[in-house]
Order: C-alpha cells, then structure tokens, then sequence
C-alpha cells in the first residue's frame, strides 16, 4: 500500500500490485473451498484447500518477488477445514486438530511433502489435540509469557460452545452460550446470549487449558474475575482493532457500531507506560 504517514499533501497511499494469478493447478475437477494468506519477511504463501474425489487436496502458492512457485497435495481425509492463516493446522469433521506443516520450513522452503499419504512415503497429518465437536469458527493463537510460548485453539460450535484446546490437552468449555468470538490485545473476547462481552485473559486461558481435568464449575469461577460488558441485544462481533483499542460489531438489523472497551484501553495504556 506503501502508505505515507508522515504530514504534507497528496496521496495517502499508493497502491502497488504485487502479484495476481488464479490457477492453482491444471485441474479442473478439484473445487477450492477455502484460501489463507501468510506473509513471511521474504515471501508471500497462499494456501488452499479443497475437494478432489474422495478425499481433499491441499495447494500452496509461495509467492518470491514476481516469482510463484506452486504444489498440491493429496491428504487422506476428507471434509477439513483450515484453522489458521498459514495453512498449518487444520480440523476433521470430527473436530480432530492435524498438523500439516512444521513452522521452521515456512522461513524456508514451503514444503508439504510429508502431507502427502501416497503409499510408501513417509509421514502423514499429525494428530496434536481435537475439539469435542466440529466447530465453524475457529482460530489459532500464539500465547506467550515470559520464556514460555503455548499454542492455544479456540472454536465456536453451532450450538454456541466456545471451545478452547492445546497440544496434547483436552479441550475446555470457556462459555455455553457463545455467539461470536475474536483474538485482540490479550484478549479472548466473545459475545453471549445475555447480550454481554466479555474479555478472557489469553495467558488465563492456558493455564486452564494445560491444568489437566479442568471443571466447568472451575472456568465459571475464573470467568468472574473477567471483565465484561453489555452490548445491544444481538451484537456479533466482525472484527478487533487493537491499534485504536476498538470493537466492532454488527446489529441485528444490519449495521455496523464501534466500541472501545475498558479492557482494551488499559492494555494500551499499559503499552505506552512501560515504553
């Protein structure tokens, strides 16, 4: 975009295109239901899945200055669904969580090789942890404190219950009567059906996960401590601006209203005082 943010006239942006290109491969049968975008300090990688037969196929378009080298790849499962921007982790129907990709080869060559489950090769999508159920909306966050970094898994299942996961813990119920969730400024932050925010600590939320036979009885009273606020009854949230500590969210009837919640204007705050 190369946005000018010093002061002066003239234009606010100047826009310049990078790439574009829309054939993953010469295959007309696959159909691609989902795309992720992942921007690495060299490179840029599109990553796509979709449906081939019987079983689903995984594309990668890695993106070098005006060079775009791409690769597809069949799994041997079907009905998955990618849980975050990279392409690295994706969910089974059953709400099963794979590894398809190791976060050292994304700084170098992109390469799902060991995706691959044709006969004779070595390796295949690596099973770390699973929700209860499928959930539709999910997200994949990087919690770290101190020394320690945790990757956490949030998704939201059709009837509402937040889940949330780790590797090789079982998942927790955060809330039953979710509507809509996001990830911003340390935040897990959903909205309820008694027409409440709420704001999750991330660091919170790993320690119930990693704290091994977790009760519901326990997070409801972790949950009090939780900064919370009403919002109009129907609210979803679209997005999270943390740079301007504000939330959007979208009205029954359609509209769109920003708020700037207390939580989230502390943690700035925080920022600028220990600068």
């Amino acid at each position: 975009m190369h946005t000018r943010l010093g002061p002066g006239r003239g234009r606010v942006f100047e826009q310049v295109k990078a790439w574009s290109g829309f054939v993953v491969e010469e295959d007309t049968v696959a159909q691609w239901r989902q795309v992720a975008l992942k921007s690495l300090p060299t490179m840029w990688i599109i990553t796509v899945l979709g449906s081939h037969f019987q079983q689903d196929k995984i594309g990668v378009i890695r993106l070098e200055g005006e060079t775009a080298v791409r690769q597809t790849f069949e799994l041997e499962k079907s009905n998955l669904r990618m849980l975050d921007d990279g392409g690295e982790y994706i969910q089974e129907s059953e709400g099963e969580i794979y590894r398809c990709g190791y976060r050292s080869n994304l700084s170098q060559l992109f390469d799902l090789t060991f995706c691959s489950v044709a006969p004779g090769l070595e390796g295949s999508l690596e099973r770390i942890s699973r929700f209860p159920e499928f959930c539709i909306h999910t997200q994949y966050v990087d919690v770290i404190h101190g020394d320690q970094r945790d990757e956490l898994f949030l998704g939201l299942s059709k009837p509402g219950k937040l889940y949330a996961s780790r590797v090789k813990f079982d998942s927790v119920i955060l809330a039953p009567n979710v509507t809509s969730f996001t990830v911003a400024s340390g935040f897990v932050i959903y909205t309820t059906t008694s027409h409440d925010a709420v704001f999750a600590p991330l660091s919170t939320v790993a320690e119930l996960v990693g704290g091994g036979g977790v009760t519901m009885g326990a997070i409801e009273e972790a949950a009090k401590d939780w900064p919370q606020r009403k919002v109009e009854r129907g609210s979803r949230i679209i997005t999270a601006v943390p740079s301007t500590m504000s939330l959007v969210l979208q009205m029954p009837r359609g509209n769109l209203e920003t708020i700037n919640p207390r939580p989230m204007v502390m943690e700035v705050v925080k920022q600028d005082l220990d600068a």
